[in-house]
């Protein structure tokens, strides 16, 4: 819509609040009031939702970390350890110049 510029125009507009509509809790009080005659998009309804039990995925994630020592790098480090514990990674790595612990 953006690229197209539709969302300049009053068609565009109506379209966008129709979207906003259709996702979650929908319209809050005002935005019903300034557009009542808004209809939601309909949703796709997803039919099957099996999950494969022999399904496998490997995800990789590259953050680039800045100077080794810097706060930022230890943030950067202190989050990537978070994920880990989290979502019960096995490892991550960290840079071989790194002589500071996280």
């Amino acid at each position: 819509m953006t690229n197209n510029k539709e969302h300049l125009t009053i068609e565009g507009l109506h379209k966008i609040v129709s979207l906003k509509a259709s996702i979650n809790l929908g319209l809050n009080d005002e935005l019903k009031a300034a557009f009542p005659d808004t209809v939601p998009i309909l949703r796709p309804l997803v039919e099957s939702m099996k999950i494969l039990p022999k399904a496998k995925s490997s995800v990789n994630y590259e953050i680039p970390l800045t100077t080794p020592g810097s706060s930022q790098f230890m943030k950067v480090g202190q989050l990537m350890a978070g994920f880990v514990f989290f979502f019960f990674f096995s490892f991550f790595l960290l840079p071989k110049s790194t002589t500071k612990k996280l």
